[in-house]
């Protein structure tokens, strides 16, 4: 990450163009679906109470999707306000943290599936919504949409449609200059 950092602030010094450019990476691209259905999810509205009283965050992955789960729930992290007070590896099967959010302590774990695709499978979240105890499961129903099924509360489940893209057009929409 220091490296990419150093590497970007050089290419938009060196660039000397007007406007901008856009430099990210390929996973972050992928989660777009995800964080877009996490924000419905999460929505106040559509989830009355579950951004303040989550206490469990689960990340399920196939093999060499680390880095994605890493970038979602640092992302949720970041938006929600989580500060990490410890942490635990088991190599190649699971991570996990102890955290705190505004409303108190909460428990992340990243777990790595043996086997699948390399993109995140699944997320629960549990917490409490409309007062009634429960949780919000978000899964990959396959390469088509993401959905989320809440667990424990009235509520309908909801499905983002994806628009599956091979891996050249992914890459060529990264690229400023086609």
């Amino acid at each position: 990450v220091a490296a990419t950092a150093s590497w970007l602030a050089k290419f938009e010094n060196a660039s000397g163009q007007v406007g901008w450019r856009v430099a990210s990476d390929l996973n972050w691209r992928r989660l777009k679906h995800w964080r877009r259905l996490l924000g419905q999810a999460l929505d106040p509205e559509a989830a009355p109470g579950a951004i303040d009283s989550v206490t469990e965050v689960l990340v399920e992955h196939g093999p060499n999707a680390v880095v994605q789960a890493w970038e979602l729930v640092s992302w949720l992290a970041l938006r929600l306000n989580w500060q990490v007070q410890a942490g635990k590896v088991q190599p190649g099967l699971e991570i996990a943290w102890q955290a705190v959010a505004p409303h108190g302590n909460l428990r992340v774990v990243i777990r790595r599936l043996a086997e699948g695709p390399p993109e995140i499978k699944r997320m629960r979240f549990v917490c409490t919504v409309n007062g009634k105890p429960g949780a919000l499961n978000l899964f990959a129903e396959d390469k088509q949409r993401v959905a989320i099924v809440p667990k424990g509360v009235d509520a309908a489940p909801r499905t983002v449609t994806i628009q599956a893209l091979p891996e050249s057009e992914l890459i060529a929409r990264q690229l400023s200059d086609r």
